[in-house]
């Protein structure tokens, strides 16, 4: 009996892209038109190979501010995932391998053992 092949949005490693990707909102993280408008054109920035620390401090800035109304710890957290997965997009692989090793320890810390594993996962073996 021959099977189907995979198709890319059916394979594994698809899932687990997806599942990253959908980690911020999951976790509380939503993010508003105006932020979004300004993701775009800092990954748009990345891409260009621009100086991007003013538009990710603003971006982030603002987004943290937004949580902070709410106190809200998971919605930060999916923000740390949020702004790695911005520097993936934008071609920062070790940006972005930072920034969900340190998601990952803010996941232990709180006690979501779980993610913290998955996160982990994400990460090349030593």
């Amino acid at each position: 009996m021959e099977h189907e092949p995979l198709e890319p949005q059916d394979s594994p490693e698809h899932d687990t892209v997806r599942a990253l990707e959908e980690l911020p909102e999951v976790l509380g993280y939503h993010e508003t038109e105006d932020l979004a408008r300004m993701a775009d054109e800092l990954v748009e920035a990345m891409l260009a190979g621009a100086e991007t620390v003013e538009l990710a401090t603003r971006y982030f800035d603002r987004a943290r501010a937004m949580i902070d109304q709410t106190d809200d710890e998971r919605a930060r957290l999916g923000l740390e995932i949020r702004m790695a997965l911005l520097r993936r997009t934008g071609g920062r692989a070790e940006a972005y391998l930072e920034g969900i090793e340190a998601a990952s320890v803010h996941a232990w810390q709180m006690g979501l053992d779980e993610l913290a594993w998955f996160l982990e996962d994400q990460l090349p073996e030593s």
